[in-house]
């Protein structure tokens, strides 16, 4: 997969440097395996190279991480401490891109990889 098809697949990364992209394609790709993805690949290796790439301080022009509560007008929303324990825990729950990869994975079974 290209970095061009990278920022098709998920349109945050196009803000991003295509040689540093690359670098994240080419750090994943041992633990993608492309034929077990199917369908699948291009989303789930976009968002894990976007997971990598928040977690990294790299800026992805959306806030991201982990968010414990939030109001907006009368509505308030809070999350659990559990919740919040295993996204400290799990790195790929610590944004909304690596828990979009985490369901993939558990859609694609043992294929995925699991950092």
């Amino acid at each position: 997969m290209t970095p061009a098809q990278l920022k098709q697949a998920l349109p945050a990364l196009a803000s991003i440097d295509n040689d540093l992209i690359q670098a994240y394609i080419t750090r994943a790709d041992p633990w993608f395996d492309e034929t077990r993805w199917g369908a699948f690949y291009p989303e789930g290796l976009a968002n894990w190279v976007a997971n990598e790439l928040v977690l990294d301080n790299i800026p992805l022009n959306a806030t991201d991480g982990i968010e414990t509560s939030k109001s907006v007008g009368d509505t308030s929303f809070s999350l659990h401490p559990e919740l919040v324990l295993l996204q400290t825990k799990d790195r790929a729950q610590r944004t909304r891109y690596g828990q979009r990869y985490r369901q993939l994975a558990d859609m694609v079974g043992a294929g995925g990889v699991f950092v």
